[in-house]
């Protein structure tokens, strides 16, 4: 689940990710904060996850927007769009050294 809720009179998007296997036991948590920087005159995503934190320019798309961070010798891009069904779709595509890509992450999500 992902559940998005403006803050601070809408100028803070707040981003809470959990997932959780068949069980119901939360495996996976995630907290991300989107503003716009007005030194850069763009917007950033700083990113949560098991202790520690990314801080990343964030690109807007047509109807969403990613952000690409380095891992120690990975580099790793998150996109999010909102479909034409109004679904929210995630993925997380993943590039080592040696130029070979994988997909970690993919999600399609559905407003409650």
């Amino acid at each position: 689940t992902e559940r998005i809720d403006y803050k601070l009179d809408g100028t803070l998007l707040l981003v809470e990710g959990t997932g959780r296997d068949a069980g119901g036991a939360v495996v996976f948590s995630a907290l991300a904060t989107i503003a716009f920087d007005a030194p850069s005159n763009g917007y950033r995503i700083r990113a949560y996850r098991e202790g520690n934190y990314v801080d990343a320019e964030l690109r807007l798309l047509e109807k969403g927007f990613e952000w690409t961070f380095k891992a120690g010798p990975v580099t790793v891009t998150n996109r999010m769009q909102v479909d034409s069904s109004g679904r929210w779709s995630e993925v997380s595509d993943t590039q080592l050294p040696d130029g070979r890509q994988f997909r970690s992450v993919e999600m399609l999500l559905a407003r409650q």
